[in-house]
Parts: C-alpha cells; sequence; structure tokens
C-alpha cells in the first residue's frame, strides 16, 4: 500500500511518502525530513495517520493525504498554537 501525504503549495509538495513498506525519501520536502513517521503496524487496520515531530508554527495548514491504490484523498487541517503555561 502506498500513503501520499502532502502539503499544497510547497516544492516540492511531499511530506511524506510510504511505499513497499518503506518511507521515500527523494521526493520528501526538506522542511519534513526526519519529522514524520506512519503508525506502519497500524495500515492493515486503515489507520494512516501521520506523526509529525517537533512541531513549528509553520507546520499551520492544510495537508492532504493520497491512497493511490484506492483513489482515495482526504484532506486535514492543521492548527498550531503556543504552548502556555500558568504560574502558581
Amino acid at each position: 500500500m502506498a500513503v501520499e501525504w502532502t502539503r499544497p503549495g510547497l516544492d516540492p509538495e511531499y511530506v511524506h511518502v510510504h511505499q513497499d513498506g518503506r518511507l521515500v525519501y527523494h521526493n520528501q520536502n526538506p522542511w519534513y525530513q526526519y519529522r514524520t513517521v506512519l503508525f506502519v503496524d497500524q495500515m492493515i487496520n486503515g489507520n494512516v495517520s501521520l506523526k509529525l515531530f517537533s512541531v513549528k508554527m509553520s507546520d499551520a495548514g492544510k495537508y492532504s493525504c493520497y491512497l493511490p491504490s484506492l483513489w482515495r484523498e482526504s484532506l486535514v487541517q492543521l492548527t498550531v498554537g503556543k504552548k502556555t503555561c500558568c504560574s502558581r
């Protein structure tokens, strides 16, 4: 199963491409290198969620998940906010 996570407007637009059981690095946008992973053990259950590490304010925006074998696409809006802490 292939999974393509993209972010329209980026060049290249690929955030994470999973094909033949592994991440395809050569198309990945450099801003996302070493910051993404799929739950590979959950793909058999249909879970193609993307986990993004070291989230930045600039990561906010629309993302697309495309499954070529099923011709299915879903859009996700990521909202990022600053962490605030309360003092006692």
